[in-house]
């Protein structure tokens, strides 16, 4: 019994063994479950760009970019360019043009045509945000070697050429003698010759040489369309008035602008040309009861007011029959005046137009009279061209320092809008009192010395011991932005190197040169880099007229030296106030490279210079 039970048990177990193994056989007969296929590289960047474009529709531009070159890295070639590009666009929507350049670090020269195109336009916007005309211009003219038709193709040299003349003319005299490129050259020099003389004989005589040299360059109808716009003589107004404060307060600073207008006048014309200039001072009387007798007395163009109260009262007096250039700017808004003026401000140092003086109130919205012109020596204009060379430098995070009160306001608020809109960022402003000697609290705070040295006193205690301890600044500026006078100037770059800053540039406006070279006190802002008037930066031979106002008022002309140059360019922009209005120039003037901007003012692109051993040094390599 027992053996038959062990076979039946032994039977039963080869009867499961063999179940088991025809259930593995037919299982292995069966179809295997199918995994989803991977999705092909046109679907996986498809899907990228679905990503993308929700983040850059929900506000994200910088998570677009992202997403975008994210993709990018293993997306096979054929398909990187279109994601690159998208990266570029998203960066550009994001306000980043330094990131979009960083997608986008060069044109391959095997991408499609189209792609190529596209990314040249690119790149030339981003060089343009980051405030780099010479690059954006090289830019519009690749593009424009690619474009598929004439209006593209006119199109993109039309950029460039706007590009470029947004560069002073020596420094495009200095590239165009340093390229190799013939086709790059020959743009170089005709802006060279555009930017360096001013409309009329001069122009003409310009554009013509340059003619002569490349007659077959693809610029060339554009040599003889500015021959026809450029080169024909222009007329000075039949007669001349001059609203300046003579007597007071502001005497000194009317005096010097007269008298650069005056020397103009009698430098470049000869007597049968000069036209008659009434000279009416502005103590004596309200500018628009002077402006209603310059007009009754015959003037065709009214020069001044120059103090901004007075520009001021005129703009809200009504309807002016006669243009005027002003010789200062109007608030953002067109001002009133005000029922009583203010006590007097202290005249500004370094031969600067007068503070703001006098309150004033707001129209509202109402826009400034259709022929009155604004032009002066505004500071902000020299704080936002300060930005654009932070920007060019690649200083993207920089410090500011500037003294106490309205005019330190606006300077500080002009850099830091334009850095913004270039790219950068103002990691912390310091405020210095004028006057001061020592300004070590502001700078220590400034450069965050306080807050290393309270982390060495928390170590101290709690280690219990005394510490060797050298202070460290920040690390998160690139640059210094400095707003100050001579005199505190010379105090502040010392004191910045001691305070560990020494090796962060520091970028001025031309308020830290007196005007004349003084090597021996301007040894301590060796290093600074400032932007300041050709009047007083290009060679003399560029100027002649300045030596011989030197001459004829030495002592004033050292004081004032630019608001002797302001008169000189109120006299010779006169004849050209319509072209600039069409859009002609900028033109080479005393004060800057001269142009026309929003509501008729008058905006000025400056020089650059270094102070080296306590002279300034022109920098050539900057615009």
């Amino acid at each position: 019994m027992l053996g038959r039970g062990r076979r039946r048990g032994q039977a039963h177990a080869r009867a499961g063994t063999a179940l088991l193994a025809l259930a593995l056989a037919l299982a292995a007969c069966a179809p295997a479950p199918r995994r989803a296929p991977a999705p092909g590289p046109e679907a996986a960047v498809a899907a990228a760009e679905r990503e993308a474009a929700a983040r850059l529709a929900a506000g994200d531009a910088a998570g677009a970019a992202r997403r975008y070159l994210e993709a990018a890295r293993t997306a096979p070639p054929a398909l990187r360019p279109r994601l690159l590009l998208g990266a570029a666009r998203a960066w550009l929507a994001a306000g980043r043009p330094r990131e979009a350049l960083a997608a986008l670090p060069d044109v391959p020269p095997d991408w499609p045509e189209a792609e190529r195109l596209e990314a040249h336009r690119l790149r030339a916007r981003a060089y343009a945000e980051a405030g780099n005309p010479l690059e954006s211009a090289r830019e519009h003219l690749a593009a424009a070697a690619l474009a598929p038709d004439p209006a593209a193709r006119a199109a993109e040299e039309d950029a460039a050429w706007e590009a470029l003349l947004r560069l002073p003319g020596p420094y495009l005299r200095y590239l165009a003698d340093a390229t190799a490129d013939a086709r790059l050259r020959g743009w170089l020099e005709l802006a060279a010759a555009v930017r360096l003389h001013p409309p009329g004989p001069a122009a003409d005589a310009a554009l013509a040489e340059w003619l002569g040299r490349h007659p077959d360059h693809e610029a060339a109808a554009r040599a003889r369309a500015l021959r026809e716009t450029l080169g024909a003589p222009r007329g000075l107004p039949r007669r001349l008035a001059l609203l300046l404060p003579l007597s007071g307060p502001y005497a000194e600073a009317g005096r010097a602008v007269r008298d650069g207008f005056l020397a103009a006048w009698y430098a470049d014309l000869a007597p049968e040309e000069r036209p008659p200039v009434l000279v009416l001072d502005t103590a004596t009387a309200p500018a628009p009861a002077l402006y209603r007798r310059a007009v009754a007395e015959g003037a065709t163009l009214v020069v001044g007011p120059l103090r901004k109260e007075a520009v001021a009262a005129l703009a809200a007096a009504g309807e002016l029959p006669v243009p005027v250039l002003a010789l200062n700017r109007l608030p953002p808004s067109a001002p009133k005046p005000a029922a009583a003026p203010g006590p007097a401000p202290e005249p500004a140092p370094s031969g600067e137009a007068p503070a703001p003086d006098g309150a004033t109130t707001a129209q509202g919205d109402d826009a400034p009279p259709a022929r009155l012109y604004q032009f002066g020596l505004a500071p902000e204009d020299e704080a936002a061209q300060a930005a654009e060379r932070a920007a060019i430098e690649g200083w993207t995070d920089v410090l500011v320092l500037v003294p106490q009160g309205p005019w330190g306001e606006r300077v500080r608020a002009a850099f830091e809008a334009r850095l913004a809109e270039l790219g950068g960022a103002v990691p912390e402003a310091g405020v210095y009192a004028r006057g001061a000697t020592d300004f070590a609290p502001v700078l220590r705070a400034l450069l965050n010395l306080d807050e290393s040295a309270a982390r060495r006193a928390r170590l101290s205690r709690i280690l219990g011991m005394r510490l060797a301890f050298e202070p460290r600044r920040r690390q998160d500026a690139d640059a210094v932005f400095l707003a100050a006078f001579p005199r505190e100037a010379r105090l502040l770059k010392p004191q910045l190197d001691f305070h560990h800053a020494a090796g962060l540039p520091v970028l001025a406006t031309s308020h830290v040169y007196a005007g004349s070279p003084d090597p021996e006190r301007d040894r301590d802002l060796d290093g600074v880099l400032f932007c300041d008037l050709p009047w007083l930066l290009d060679p003399p031979e560029r100027h002649p007229l300045r030596a011989r106002i030197a001459a004829l008022w030495p002592e004033r002309a050292a004081r004032r030296p630019r608001l002797f140059a302001l008169g000189v360019d109120a006299f010779r922009i006169a004849p050209y106030l319509a072209d600039l209005e069409a859009g002609v120039g900028p033109l080479p003037g005393a004060t800057g490279d001269l142009a026309l901007g929003p509501e008729r003012t008058v905006v000025r692109r400056l020089r650059w210079a270094r102070f080296r051993r306590g002279v300034p040094v022109p920098a050539d390599a900057a615009p």
